[in-house]
């Protein structure tokens, strides 16, 4: 078989035995690497069927759907005229907490029947993931210090992100988390960098005689840019994503952030065509009252203030809480400026993700989705700094067993007894989070240290270099031969 084109040829009976094994062993590479192929694909196919076996069984409250029993409530609300923040899920008794737009798009969900409901919802969460591994691994893949295809690396990434606690609960409640943290990562990394051409754009190309621009080309000239509106109707429909905009403007993107912020008001003004006074009891009294979406001492709450409040006892402490998310804030978007300075896009847009399930007053444990994005993250980080891949063990762990579950928790707040380990298992996603924190901004520092210091002695040497140069042009020219000095002025050589 020839290893280039993949054809089997005829290997003369009198060919040196060395001949027969270079051309038999041609194959082998190829072969290994589709069989990798065909075994992270099976291992994908077991993973799903897992989880829909997993989620179909209504054994406890957790594989109830609850989450999208709440969604198609909203949906139903709005169809029928009732107060969208009135209307509670009998099930669990839970209130729709989203905002209106989010409700207009479970409308949809409302009008079909519950197990088709729950089907449509489930594929479209695990098509969005997919989605999300395969962005993450075009951006990594290229990176690696060893050859591994797009198509493996996103494999691999949905095989393991499947297995994760949090990615698991998504998909058993019903939860929306994989389809946000698509659109934002699909906004930053894949159709953020494609174009709809304007109609002017492509007469002015044909008057200059250069290419009309298509779609996701780079042709410039009246493009379309859709970069911004992911994370514009992100925001639209669950609030964290806001954070995304105030990187893009921080990071010197004027125009990506304010097509977001477009995005968003116009999922606002949606609302209040959908339902005003839903819409305006929203803006102005539901989005600050965090008691609608639970208690803030559930172990589920892995957010900073859900630490503050267990490891206290108390729900008091909110001036603890600001400092602290102001500073891990504060400095995590600093971090995401200097990894994107440095050419680590994922690493940058990571940090920022970080720095929202840390600061969110409420970080439910689905909500640590993003432990996919992070391992990407990892990977491209490791490539500058190779010992950010030692972080990658304890995280995968951590992401897989969920030990957050490992304690007593929510009856009559059983989370207020915890002590000693106890609470480093309730706490168990924030711990590990803080700790990818700490480790980003030593990566950081490492990587400000290798570029300055060749740098600065760059510079050091420049200057030295400079001033001998001056002093010798003051030494020569200044006097003449005959030892008189020189009333004309000299310009040193390196000031004209």
């Amino acid at each position: 078989m020839d290893g280039g084109r993949g054809e089997y040829r005829r290997v003369p009976m009198g060919a040196p035995a060395a001949e027969k094994t270079r051309r038999s062993s041609r194959p082998v590479g190829r072969d290994r690497r589709r069989l990798l192929t065909l075994a992270l694909a099976a291992f994908v196919a077991f993973r799903v069927w897992w989880l829909f076996d997993y989620a179909r069984n209504p054994t406890s409250d957790i594989r109830l759907h609850v989450d999208l029993g709440v969604y198609r409530m909203g949906g139903h609300a709005l169809i029928s005229g009732a107060s969208l923040y009135d209307v509670l899920y009998p099930v669990s008794r839970l209130p729709f907490t989203y905002t209106p737009f989010a409700a207009l798009l479970f409308v949809p969900l409302a009008l079909i029947p519950w197990g088709y409901a729950y089907l449509l919802f489930s594929v479209v969460s695990i098509v969005a993931l997919a989605r999300t591994c395969w962005l993450l691994a075009g951006q990594v893949a290229p990176r690696l210090p060893i050859p591994v295809a797009p198509r493996d690396l996103t494999l691999a990434l949905l095989g393991v992100g499947l297995a994760f606690e949090p990615v698991i609960y998504s998909v058993a409640l019903g939860q929306v988390n994989l389809v946000i943290m698509w659109l934002v990562v699909e906004d930053l990394f894949g159709w953020g960098q494609l174009g709809l051409p304007r109609l002017r754009g492509r007469r002015a190309a044909r008057a200059e005689g250069r290419p009309a621009p298509r779609w996701g080309g780079v042709t410039g000239g009246g493009r379309f840019v859709l970069s911004g509106v992911g994370i514009g109707l992100a925001t639209g429909t669950k609030l964290i994503p806001a954070i995304f905009v105030v990187y893009l403007f921080l990071r010197g993107d004027r125009r990506t952030a304010g097509r977001a912020v477009g995005a968003a008001v116009v999922t606002v003004w949606a609302g209040f065509l959908a339902q005003p006074s839903s819409a305006w009891r929203y803006w102005t009294s539901v989005v600050f009252d965090s008691s609608r979406v639970g208690r803030l001492s559930y172990v589920g709450n892995q957010s900073l203030q859900g630490m503050v409040v267990r490891l206290t006892a108390s729900e008091d402490h909110k001036l603890l809480w600001l400092v602290l998310a102001l500073a891990v804030a504060g400095t995590g978007l600093w971090a995401a400026l200097r990894f994107h300075a440095h050419d680590l896009p994922l690493s940058s847009f990571a940090m920022v993700a970080l720095v929202s399930l840390l600061v969110s007053p409420v970080s439910w444990n689905h909500h640590w989705a993003w432990f996919v994005p992070f391992v990407a993250a990892l990977l491209e980080l490791g490539t500058a700094r190779r010992e950010a891949w030692w972080l990658l063990p304890p995280m995968v762990w951590l992401a897989w067993y969920g030990p957050i579950w490992w304690v007593a928790f929510y009856d009559h707040d059983a989370e207020f007894d915890h002590i000693g380990v106890d609470h480093i298992w309730d706490n168990a996603y924030v711990i590990g989070g803080l700790a990818l924190f700490a480790g980003a901004l030593a990566a950081v520092r490492a990587l400000d240290r290798a570029d300055a210091g060749p740098g600065a002695e760059r510079a050091q040497a420049g200057g030295e270099s400079n001033a001998a140069q001056r002093s010798r042009v003051g030494s020569t020219s200044s006097r003449p031969a005959d030892g008189t000095r020189n009333t004309h002025s000299v310009t040193p050589i390196d000031a004209k």
